[in-house]
């Protein structure tokens, strides 16, 4: 049987899925942390104020052809992993890289949000650096 915090983050991403950013950052302590690492164009760190900012990025670098397909999820009590495959067009080409979002509840809240891409490389070749 599923933790039910396995559906939740199925129902947090549909959310974002959707454009419900509201709805999504609802379900976020105030003080979540977001990481994205390396130095490509969606690298960094944000918080639940800044996420908005941290959107816009894989919005304009893709033209809006991101696609994030969930491979697996499993939870439990204190934190959750997400295996998905991203897609996306950069500059007329197209790029795809597997990832893992691991998160970190706090009672029925995320707290922490961080990405761990199978290939760091790849990460940084799909999303290009600043100024790309």
């Amino acid at each position: 049987m599923a933790h039910p915090n396995e559906s939740r983050l199925l129902e947090l991403y549909g959310m974002l899925a959707r454009g419900d950013v509201d709805g999504f950052l609802g379900a976020c302590t105030d003080d979540i942390v977001f990481t994205v690492p390396g130095t490509s164009a969606v690298s960094g760190t944000w918080t639940r104020w800044t996420f908005r900012t941290m959107m816009e990025a894989p919005a304009t670098v893709s033209g809006g052809t991101l696609r994030q397909r969930i491979t697996h999820v499993i939870a439990n009590d204190d934190q959750g992993i997400l295996l998905l495959d991203h897609r996306l067009e950069r500059q007329g080409r197209p790029h795809a890289y597997r990832t893992a979002h691991i998160v970190r509840f706090r009672g029925s809240q995320v707290c922490a949000w961080t990405e761990h891409p199978g290939s760091l490389a790849e990460l940084e070749e799909a999303w290009g650096h600043p100024g790309d």
